[in-house]
Protein backbone atom coordinates (compact mmCIF):
# COMPACT_ATOMS: atom_id res chain seq x y z
CA UNK A 1 0.00 0.00 0.00
CA UNK A 2 1.35 3.28 -1.18
CA UNK A 3 1.45 6.23 2.40
CA UNK A 4 1.06 9.80 0.55
CA UNK A 5 2.27 13.13 2.43
CA UNK A 6 0.44 15.73 1.45
CA UNK A 7 1.89 19.53 2.34
CA UNK A 8 -0.01 21.86 3.71
CA UNK A 9 0.65 25.22 1.44
CA UNK A 10 -1.66 27.45 4.15
CA UNK A 11 1.27 27.47 6.47
CA UNK A 12 3.36 30.21 5.00
CA UNK A 13 0.17 32.41 5.23
CA UNK A 14 -0.85 34.50 8.11
CA UNK A 15 -3.62 33.11 10.50
CA UNK A 16 -5.03 37.09 10.38
CA UNK A 17 -4.61 36.83 6.60
CA UNK A 18 -5.39 40.51 4.99
CA UNK A 19 -6.27 39.55 1.02
CA UNK A 20 -6.06 42.75 -1.14
CA UNK A 21 -7.72 43.52 -4.65
CA UNK A 22 -6.26 45.48 -7.34
CA UNK A 23 -7.71 45.77 -10.69
CA UNK A 24 -5.71 46.53 -13.74
CA UNK A 25 -6.92 47.24 -17.91
CA UNK A 26 -5.27 45.36 -20.65
CA UNK A 27 -2.78 47.77 -20.83
CA UNK A 28 -1.69 47.20 -16.96
CA UNK A 29 -2.86 50.43 -15.66
CA UNK A 30 -4.40 50.25 -12.50
CA UNK A 31 -8.30 51.17 -12.42
CA UNK A 32 -9.20 50.36 -8.64
CA UNK A 33 -8.04 49.03 -5.17
CA UNK A 34 -9.92 48.24 -2.40
CA UNK A 35 -9.37 49.12 1.15
CA UNK A 36 -7.09 46.30 1.77
CA UNK A 37 -4.86 46.82 -0.81
CA UNK A 38 -4.53 50.53 0.10
CA UNK A 39 -3.32 49.41 3.84
CA UNK A 40 -1.09 46.12 2.43
CA UNK A 41 1.00 48.95 -0.14
CA UNK A 42 1.11 52.23 2.32
CA UNK A 43 -1.09 53.94 -0.35
CA UNK A 44 -3.89 56.19 -0.87
CA UNK A 45 -6.44 56.33 -3.81
CA UNK A 46 -4.86 59.34 -5.63
CA UNK A 47 -1.77 57.65 -5.36
CA UNK A 48 -2.00 54.84 -7.30
CA UNK A 49 -4.88 55.34 -9.69
CA UNK A 50 -3.45 55.31 -13.17
CA UNK A 51 -0.34 53.61 -12.54
CA UNK A 52 0.82 51.03 -14.30
CA UNK A 53 1.57 48.07 -12.03
CA UNK A 54 4.72 47.17 -12.24
CA UNK A 55 5.33 50.31 -10.64
CA UNK A 56 4.05 47.97 -7.52
CA UNK A 57 4.85 44.38 -8.89
CA UNK A 58 8.04 44.56 -11.07
CA UNK A 59 8.26 41.15 -11.64
CA UNK A 60 5.94 40.97 -14.00
CA UNK A 61 7.67 43.79 -16.37
CA UNK A 62 8.83 40.59 -17.72
CA UNK A 63 5.40 39.67 -19.13
CA UNK A 64 2.70 40.93 -21.45
CA UNK A 65 0.11 40.51 -18.68
CA UNK A 66 -2.97 40.80 -21.05
CA UNK A 67 -3.06 39.05 -24.28
CA UNK A 68 -5.98 37.88 -27.15
CA UNK A 69 -8.03 38.61 -24.28
CA UNK A 70 -6.64 36.37 -22.09
CA UNK A 71 -4.33 36.22 -19.22
CA UNK A 72 -0.41 35.11 -20.26
CA UNK A 73 -0.21 31.38 -19.84
CA UNK A 74 3.17 31.70 -18.24
CA UNK A 75 2.25 34.01 -16.04
CA UNK A 76 -1.25 31.84 -15.09
CA UNK A 77 1.75 28.62 -14.74
CA UNK A 78 3.74 30.65 -12.14
CA UNK A 79 0.63 31.42 -10.47
CA UNK A 80 -0.86 27.98 -10.59
CA UNK A 81 2.57 26.63 -8.43
CA UNK A 82 2.51 29.38 -5.98
CA UNK A 83 5.40 31.38 -7.26
CA UNK A 84 5.64 34.35 -4.70
CA UNK A 85 5.85 37.99 -6.06
CA UNK A 86 7.69 41.02 -4.92
CA UNK A 87 5.38 43.44 -3.97
CA UNK A 88 6.54 47.30 -3.72
CA UNK A 89 5.09 49.32 -1.11
CA UNK A 90 4.52 52.98 -1.80
CA UNK A 91 6.00 53.76 1.54
CA UNK A 92 9.42 52.17 0.77
CA UNK A 93 9.05 48.22 2.33
CA UNK A 94 8.31 44.96 0.38
CA UNK A 95 6.07 42.06 1.29
CA UNK A 96 6.06 38.73 -0.69
CA UNK A 97 2.78 38.13 -2.52
CA UNK A 98 1.05 34.78 -4.06
CA UNK A 99 -1.12 36.13 -6.93
CA UNK A 100 -4.90 35.09 -8.22
CA UNK A 101 -5.96 36.49 -11.64
CA UNK A 102 -9.49 37.05 -12.36
CA UNK A 103 -10.44 38.70 -15.84
CA UNK A 104 -13.67 40.29 -15.23
CA UNK A 105 -15.78 42.76 -17.09
CA UNK A 106 -17.18 45.80 -16.34
CA UNK A 107 -18.57 48.34 -18.75
CA UNK A 108 -18.34 46.59 -21.60
CA UNK A 109 -14.48 46.68 -20.65
CA UNK A 110 -12.15 43.63 -20.18
CA UNK A 111 -10.09 43.62 -16.66
CA UNK A 112 -7.80 41.39 -14.59
CA UNK A 113 -8.58 41.24 -11.15
CA UNK A 114 -5.43 40.91 -9.10
CA UNK A 115 -5.39 39.36 -5.72
CA UNK A 116 -2.50 39.72 -3.56
CA UNK A 117 -2.06 37.41 -0.67
CA UNK A 118 0.62 38.41 1.86
CA UNK A 119 2.81 35.53 2.93
CA UNK A 120 3.65 35.89 6.47
CA UNK A 121 6.30 36.67 7.98
CA UNK A 122 8.38 37.63 4.60
CA UNK A 123 8.08 40.87 4.66
CA UNK A 124 12.05 42.65 3.23
CA UNK A 125 13.20 46.03 3.66
CA UNK A 126 14.14 47.97 0.35
CA UNK A 127 17.06 49.12 0.23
Amino acid sequence: MWEFNYVDYQVHMSTEEQIATVVIDENGHIEDMDDPGHEILGAISDTTESRHITTLIPSLSKFIIFRKGEVNPRLKYLIHIGQSFQVLKLNGGCVLCRLCLNVIERSGKRLVRIILRPEKRRHIRAS
